[in-house]
């Protein structure tokens, strides 16, 4: 009974007390892991908006590029074998891009910072090939980042009506984010 109080009491108290030492430095180091692990999620989250944010640039660029859109479309419509005749174009404000909710804690002026009016410009083009190559520019307008509409399109036969060659007048209208 003596060696109980002796020996062993004063070894279970120690090791008691060690493993609560343990204990309690794992729990630190779930913590700080967790902590880590959140700390991450917040930079990736913070990456993906700033791609995001590109994204939408491209689609809806921040400015009028005329040049930059008539080589867009002249290289769209060269790469589906369709020979550009001409092109013009006509810019014209649309108006707002939308509104944002005061709700999500940001001041009126930068929600107005945020929000920033969408313009058009409508572009009439004419194009000779076949009817394929109509398809395929269709194609690769549906699928390009900017975004593009085709508000018309008239074809009509250029060769004799045996041939698959047609003249092709299109207006074709793409937006950007006005300043």
């Amino acid at each position: 009974f003596l060696a109980y109080f002796n020996l062993i009491k004063p070894a279970y108290e120690e090791a008691q007390h060690v493993k609560g030492e343990q204990l309690s430095r794992q729990g630190f180091i779930d913590t700080q892991r967790a902590a880590v692990q959140q700390v991450q999620n917040l930079i990736s989250a913070y990456q993906g908006q700033g791609e995001l944010q590109e994204a939408v640039s491209l689609a809806l660029p921040l400015g009028e590029d005329f040049a930059g859109i008539l080589a867009e479309l002249n290289g769209l419509a060269q790469g589906s074998n369709l020979t550009p005749q001409y092109f013009s174009a006509a810019a014209k404000s649309v108006g707002r891009a939308g509104t944002v909710s005061a709700a999500r804690g940001k001041s009126t002026s930068t929600v107005q910072q945020l929000v920033r009016p969408i313009n058009t410009i409508t572009f009439q083009a004419r194009f000779v090939g076949t009817y394929e190559d109509l398809k395929s520019f269709i194609r690769k307008l549906e699928a390009n980042i900017r975004i593009f509409d085709v508000q018309s399109m008239s074809i009509q036969p250029t060769a004799k009506s045996t041939q698959d060659i047609y003249t092709i007048e299109l207006t074709i209208g793409t937006y950007y984010q006005g300043l």
